[in-house]
């Protein structure tokens, strides 16, 4: 499964998700940097800066896109995704394929 979250700057995306991968670790897979639990992984860049999650992607990372679907459908974990980066066509075209 895969969620994208969405909403206005500061209501708090990145805070709660945060608080779903508190004890993980994190990995990078092409230009997508993610962390990884048991059960969720959660696409986006946490380091404790100013900016994190999806903001800390590069503005390339649709290009690796196909490369982190096929590894969450090959760990089948739900796949959670915010922000910009991934609010756009191809992005659900994609993901919605797999």
């Amino acid at each position: 499964m895969i969620i994208l979250v969405i909403g206005e700057c500061g209501v708090g995306k990145t805070w709660v998700l945060k608080q779903l991968i508190k004890n993980s670790k994190g990995f990078k897979l092409g230009l997508n940097y993610f962390n990884e639990t048991d059960k969720n992984i959660v696409v986006g860049k946490y380091d404790n800066s100013t900016f994190e999650g999806s903001d800390k992607l590069s503005m390339a990372v649709m290009k690796d896109l196909d490369k982190m679907l096929v590894y969450i459908n090959k760990v089948n974990k739900t796949a959670i995704f915010e922000g910009d980066r991934f609010m756009n066509t191809n992005f659900i075209k994609k993901q919605s394929l797999t």
